[in-house]
Formats: structure tokens, sequence, C-alpha cells
């Protein structure tokens, strides 16, 4: 299960990481479309980041792996909140 469920976390953030840069490129106006795709990468960075600080505070609880693991589920609370994004100028 562990295994399967990884594929998928994988498979997740590799879809974000093509579609996100790609829709923000699309719904921004030409003159500041660099500095918002810009701001994305460094809001993953960031993120990755947090992931770091919040992994070497769990080393030392017990479990830690399922802690950690399961905190990147947290993203799962976002899927609902794509169907308010509005759609892409280039698709209506």
């Amino acid at each position: 299960m562990l295994v399967f469920w990884r594929i998928v976390a994988g498979i997740g953030v590799g879809a974000a990481s093509m579609l996100s840069p790609l829709y923000i490129a699309e719904i921004s106006p030409a003159a500041i479309r660099g500095k918002m795709v810009s701001i994305n990468q460094l809001t993953v960075v960031i993120g990755i980041l947090l992931a770091y600080f919040s992994n070497y505070i769990l080393a030392d609880v017990e479990n830690n792996w399922r802690w950690m693991f399961t905190s990147g589920g947290s993203g799962i609370a976002l899927f609902p909140v794509r169907l308010l994004r509005p759609e892409s100028p280039r698709w209506c």
C-alpha cells in the first residue's frame, strides 16, 4: 500500500508541476506573465523547505515516517478548490 500511494503521490506532484505554470501562463496578462510563473516556482521551493523543516522536527517522534507521509495528504483538501478556478481564456 505504501508503494502504491507513493506512486499516486508522485503522479499528482508531476502533473501539478507541469499544469500549474501552464495555467498561470495562460491566465496572466502578458506584462506580468514571467513574474507570476516565477512566483509559482518560489512557492514550490518554499514548500520543499518547509517539508524539510517539518521532517527535521518529526525526526525524533515515534512512528515518524507515518506523520511525515500523512502530512503530504493535506493537499487532498485543495482538490475541491479546483472547481472554483476560472476557465483558461484559450479554452472558453
